[in-house]
């Protein structure tokens, strides 16, 4: 029997090694598996405080006794120049403030697919990031500097859910060249590409998005726009050449949309020329490129 009491001592004490729930007034901790996690009466699920494990692949915990993990907490995971690869499961819905920021390594990401913010600095000075891509999730907002300084991104694909973009979300990156923005933005910093002179904003005609980089000179390019379509049919065809031939001849005329669709060259003209490339075009002697406008 004394025996058994011994055993019994011994399993008891490397569980509580393992996970401890202590309460502090109306917060309520959780440490385990080298995680501590708090929740209050505000909280919506378990936050992530800090994690003491030094691993270079962290999959984050999706539940806690009878709770879910939805939170990163701020700065819970900054400077980790080790880690390379980070899993945030579903049940997350908030990047917290300086998460990651400063993990200088860190290049491989799968976001919540139910994530709505990320906010202040959660990915600045991550230098290996080279794509970022969004598009799956139910994000709304990403917070002022958020990515900051990736010296590596090239391409970020933000989703139709998203409606604000904070100052210098995206500065002080030199090989950003790609950001598609959906239809729902209504708020983007005059300074959120600042100092990020080869950004492509891939928007859609008449957005927010597109008024914006309009506004701020800023290279774009319109998604729903079909370079050489323009009776709007779809197809780029030979009735697109003879349209454009009609209006070189001044027989017929185009809206602004027309118009941008007709310049195929550039040049800021319609005119045989335009027409000559769609008729090439036709039988596979001329590829028309993406239609990006560029200042």
């Amino acid at each position: 029997m004394k025996k058994t009491k011994t055993i019994t001592a011994l399993i008891l004490a490397a569980l509580l090694s393992f996970s401890a729930v202590f309460s502090a007034s109306a917060t309520t901790y959780f440490y385990s598996s080298g995680y501590e996690l708090y929740k209050d009466d505000n909280s919506n699920g378990w936050i992530i405080n800090s994690c003491s494990l030094e691993a270079d692949e962290i999959s984050l915990p999706e539940r806690l006794l009878d709770d879910s993990v939805t939170t990163i907490g701020g700065m819970s995971f900054q400077n980790r120049s080790t880690m390379t690869y980070v899993f945030i499961p579903d049940s997350f819905t908030t990047i917290g403030a300086y998460a990651f920021s400063g993990c200088t390594l860190l290049s491989d990401i799968v976001f919540s697919r139910n994530l709505k913010y990320i906010y202040v600095g959660a990915f600045r000075y991550c230098d290996s990031i080279t794509d970022v891509d969004l598009s799956h999730t139910k994000l709304t907002l990403v917070g002022n500097t958020a990515f900051y300084d990736c010296d590596l991104l090239e391409s970020v694909i933000l989703p139709d859910t998203l409606e604000s973009i904070g100052a210098n979300a995206f500065a002080n990156c030199p090989k950003l060249n790609k950001i598609l923005i959906g239809k729902n933005v209504n708020s983007i910093s005059t300074l959120a590409f600042n100092n990020s002179p080869n950004t492509v904003i891939c928007c859609y005609y008449g957005s927010y998005a597109h008024n914006y980089a309009v506004e701020n000179k800023i290279d774009h390019m319109i998604l729903d726009r079909q370079p050489g379509d323009v009776n709007g049919d779809g197809v780029v065809d030979i009735f697109d050449a003879t349209e454009i031939q009609k209006y070189a001849a001044e027989r017929t005329d185009f809206d602004d949309e027309q118009f941008a669709r007709a310049d195929l060259n550039h040049d800021g003209y319609v005119d045989v020329m335009d027409a000559l490339l769609v008729q090439k075009s036709t039988v596979g002697m001329y590829e028309i490129p993406e239609d990006i406008i560029r200042y």
